[in-house]
């Protein structure tokens, strides 16, 4: 959790919550997680897939459409805990998966492979006739 802050921190992220509240959302979030270490077996997958959808059930039904009466308001309301814990599940997949040096390289490869299609979907778009679909082809 201390990376998290600190990333915060040196980025200059501010937020409408302090620390303080972050801090006891991301302890009820973690309350929720299941009590072993993912083994990657068909009941942790299962699991995995149950607390998913838990949680996604749980911020979808924390957000509200709202209609303005003010052109600065918002049209959407969120939870405030449920906002802070997303806020906190963000800052957990940039510490551990984002800013993670051992998936350095994969994701160099992940980012030339989107570079490369985005490059192709846009000549498509642009110069059908001079598009090369070969990148699809596969032998």
């Amino acid at each position: 959790m201390a990376g998290a802050f600190r990333r915060r921190l040196n980025e200059g992220i501010t937020s409408r919550y302090t620390n303080e509240q972050l801090a006891a959302a991301f302890r009820g979030v973690t309350e929720l997680f299941p009590d072993k270490s993912f083994a990657a077996s068909d009941e942790d997958r299962q699991t995995l897939r149950t607390w998913t959808q838990t949680m996604i059930g749980t911020y979808v039904s924390a957000i509200e459409l709202y209609v303005p009466t003010n052109t600065d308001d918002g049209r959407v309301v969120i939870e405030p805990r449920a906002e802070q814990e997303v806020t906190m599940l963000k800052e957990l997949t940039w510490f551990y998966v984002i800013n993670n040096p051992s998936l350095a390289t994969q994701q160099h490869g992940q980012r030339k492979i989107v570079k490369t299609l985005f490059n192709t979907f846009v000549e498509a778009c642009t110069e059908p006739a001079k598009a090369n679909f070969d990148l699809f082809l596969f032998s």
